[in-house]
């Protein structure tokens, strides 16, 4: 059995651990909240500018454009996946990695050339290290932010327009009540819906469809990406405090079982020296 003072180290490490995991339960509540918050502010924002598309259907398909009919034989793809910079957060990063590698090996089937673009160091170390193609790794973005989250939403419509991808791909998480679930969407082309302006919303359109078209692209990409970082943002902060939460209360099991240890290794030693008392005084009386 150990002795008093490896059970007195042992907890005493423990302590120190649930400090740490305390500590980051507490942050990652912190900024879960104050990213949900936000959420809540922007939603409208997103959802406004996918109903422009969905109410407009009928205006949008007279412009016959790549970004409604896509390209006639798709070859390649980009996949935007979107990880942390940080581990301790549970099954975030694997459920996200597992959710794009299985997009990939779909892609892979059907004889499409698929490339990854990488928003957080974990997913790009990853991919970097099983050799699949990288075509980008935004290093400098870690927080969701309109303008840099502008920057690579420019940067993917370019990429389409252009012809080096014929189809865009975004990986990330989405929290939904108390967990957190890897999503896949297609950001272009676009999917076309049933959904057309009814009679009663007496809308007047001027602008020209391609015009119009274009810079409705422009918006909404910007808007997906930034939605889909945001989204992947306040999954992250779950998962971790969620993981450091379940570190915390497996901190406390072990440092009372290691009491208990240590309790019943002094009351041994203490029975083992009386014992040893006992026995002396018996010998010296005789």
């Amino acid at each position: 059995m150990q002795g008093i003072r490896e059970y007195n180290k042992k907890i005493n490490s423990l302590k120190n651990t649930r400090k740490i995991t305390s500590s980051m339960k507490m942050i990652s509540s912190v900024k879960l909240q104050r990213y949900t918050k936000l959420k809540q502010v922007a939603t409208p924002f997103w959802e406004s500018a996918r109903e422009v598309f969905t109410r407009n259907n009928d205006f949008f398909a007279k412009n016959h454009s790549v970004f409604l009919d896509g390209f006639p034989s798709p070859r390649k793809n980009l996949i935007l996946m979107i990880s942390s910079d940080r581990g301790l957060c549970g099954r975030y990063n694997s459920n996200i990695i597992r959710n794009a590698i299985q997009l990939y090996d779909t892609f892979d089937s059907q004889g499409r050339q698929t490339s990854f673009s990488f928003i957080g160091s974990k997913g790009y170390t990853f991919f970097k290290r099983c050799k699949l193609p990288v075509h980008k790794y935004y290093e400098e973005i870690h927080n969701p932010d309109f303008s840099s989250t502008n920057k690579i939403a420019d940067e993917l419509l370019e990429d389409f327009v252009r012809g080096t991808f014929h189809e865009i791909w975004v990986v990330y998480s989405r929290k939904i009540l108390l967990a957190e679930e890897p999503v896949s969407e297609r950001l272009l082309p676009f999917e076309k819906t049933n959904t057309t302006v009814s009679q009663n919303d007496n809308i007047i359109i001027e602008e020209k469809p391609e015009v119009l078209l274009q810079n409705y692209v422009k918006m909404t990409i910007r808007a997906a990406v930034y939605k889909a970082h945001f989204e992947s943002t306040v999954s992250e902060h779950s998962a971790r405090m969620s993981a450091m939460d379940t570190a915390t209360t497996n901190c406390d099991q072990m440092i009372q079982r290691y009491i208990k240890l240590r309790n019943r290794a002094r009351q041994t030693q203490i029975t083992t020296e009386l014992s040893e008392i006992v026995s002396g005084k018996e010998a010296i009386d005789n």
